[in-house]
């Protein structure tokens, strides 16, 4: 299995934005910080856009070795959440 990933919140401002950041704990080499936001559209609509980044003196190396499967992982995140809430195309924030 994954290793545990410890996360904190550090920003949440309703209804528009959610963003956190994390580790594996006891690897400060690597971090993420991940964002949701959320745009209201017109006819009840709502855009949002899915961001991660990466830093630290491993953030390279993880995505050399792992981002390709990364991305298709993100992106499959993506298309099954446009698929369950029933619109859209899932568009970008990939690493």
């Amino acid at each position: 299995p994954p290793p545990p990933i410890e996360v904190t919140v550090v920003c949440c401002e309703p209804p528009s934005e959610v963003r956190w950041v994390g580790g594996i704990p006891g690897v400060p080499f690597l971090r993420g910080a991940h964002v949701f936001r959320f745009e209201s559209l017109p006819e009840r609509r709502t855009r949002l856009q899915n961001r991660e980044s990466f830093s630290g003196a491993l953030s390279g190396l993880f995505m050399c070795l792992l981002g390709r499967t990364y991305r298709r992982t993100y992106e499959a995140f993506n298309r099954g959440l446009a698929a369950r809430v029933g619109g859209g195309l899932p568009t970008g924030g990939a690493p």
